[in-house]
């Protein structure tokens, strides 16, 4: 049971999140059943499923269901009351050992597990251990045992503690990591020994057949890569609509574009930034009033910001949780059509004034993140502001 705790900093969406805070809710989310514990443990970044896990709390406990806990807000307060109250889980037998029936079932007889173990270790130092002449490999064949070599002490150490006293536990614990070190320090000199002309068990490798062509191997339910990105020299014209996913480079719309709307504090970054964002949208809804509005930006009906899409990893295809290298898109929208449509801010390259290749790959895998998905990709106007007055320069 996690004890109750207490906020440094409000966790919602919308805040600048601190990472204690993060790693501590989610644990204690994941305590109460509502966040799932990947293989890997939990991270201490703030992401996606942070905020839809405090939902699930609060959705629980009949509260308001915004995701967002302040450190002295009613779902901090409900989260400590649920965690003094979740039940424990059972704890360890007296003196810090397990039942061993548990984890080894029982010999057939008294000493008959243990003798067949000690019937295996070496006579004499240097030995190797009887081998049924029967199944034994043909001659020349490599035969791999240090894998078996390595589970003989934990082995005889279970049996000893279940047959055994505390005397004769200590004496057959030391019998047999002696006798697998020996053991494994002679096959390790016997390798060094063996030099690479007398190994002939490598397959060899071939070149493959003229005119062979790999296979083009598609992710599971993600869009395959398509054409270079699109260039586009101005913003004279709505961008086209194209059948295949595409990723577009557009120039920075300029201010007289941007309309009037108020700009919250929150994590997407300073204040040129946002209404470089606000800009954009200004722009997007001109020249395509036919688009959804989707996420990020400004919310035209209700006001403030709207929600940012949270676009998974490409690693949940290979049976990952999606939750690391996942990114926020800055705009969202959707076409009549149902193609999406994300848009980001990127940076370029000071030298050439071009998107960085970090910021194209980045846009390669949001397009490849689903399907039917157009990029479009904005270089952020500060920075191309300077290549422009730099290029200028005599």
């Amino acid at each position: 049971m996690l004890p109750p705790f207490r906020l440094n900093k409000t966790i919602g969406e919308a805040y600048d999140m601190d990472l204690a805070d993060a790693l501590t809710t989610k644990k204690a989310l994941a305590s109460l059943g509502h966040l799932e514990a990947p293989d890997d443990g939990f991270d201490e970044y703030p992401d996606r499923p942070l905020i839809e896990a405090v939902k699930s709390f609060q959705r629980a406990e009949g509260l308001a269901e915004d995701g967002v806990m302040k450190p002295d807000g009613p779902t901090l307060a409900r989260l400590n009351d649920a965690l003094k109250t979740h039940p424990t889980s059972a704890a360890p037998a007296p003196g810090g050992e397990t039942d061993p029936t548990s984890r080894l079932n029982s010999p057939a007889e008294p000493g008959a597990s243990l003798d067949r173990h000690l019937a295996s270790l070496p006579t004499r130092p240097g030995a190797a251990p009887p081998m049924d002449s029967k199944k034994s490999p043909p001659e020349g064949t490599q035969v791999a045992m240090a894998p078996a070599i390595a589970l003989i002490p934990p082995l005889i150490g279970l049996a000893a503690r279940t047959l055994l006293g505390p005397a004769a536990r200590t004496a057959a614990g030391t019998a047999a990591a002696g006798a697998a070190g020996m053991l494994l320090g002679r096959m390790s000199k016997e390798d060094e020994n063996q030099t690479a002309t007398e190994r002939t068990d490598v397959a060899p490798t071939f070149p493959p057949p003229p005119g062979y062509e790999p296979p083009n191997i598609h992710l599971p339910g993600v869009t395959a890569p398509t054409t270079e990105p699109i260039e586009l020299p101005d913003l004279s014209q709505p961008i086209p609509e194209t059948k295949e996913p595409t990723i577009f480079i557009l120039p920075m719309p300029d201010e007289g574009l941007q309309k009037t709307g108020t700009i919250l504090e929150d994590r997407r970054g300073n204040f040129e930034t946002k209404a470089e964002i606000e800009r954009i949208q200004a722009w997007i809804e001109k020249n395509h009033p036919g688009w959804d509005h989707v996420g990020g930006g400004v919310d035209r009906d209700l006001g403030g910001l709207k929600s940012e899409r949270w676009i998974p990893s490409l690693a949940k295809f290979f049976g990952g949780d999606g939750r690391k290298g996942g990114t926020y898109v800055d705009l969202s929208f959707e076409t009549p059509s149902g193609k999406k449509v994300h848009i980001q801010t990127v940076d370029v390259d000071p030298k050439t004034g071009k998107v960085t290749q970090k910021e194209l790959d980045a846009a390669d895998r949001i397009r490849r993140s689903g399907k039917n998905i157009d990029v479009i990709l904005i270089p952020k106007g500060a920075q191309m502001d300077k290549f422009f007055n730099r290029s200028k320069r005599p």
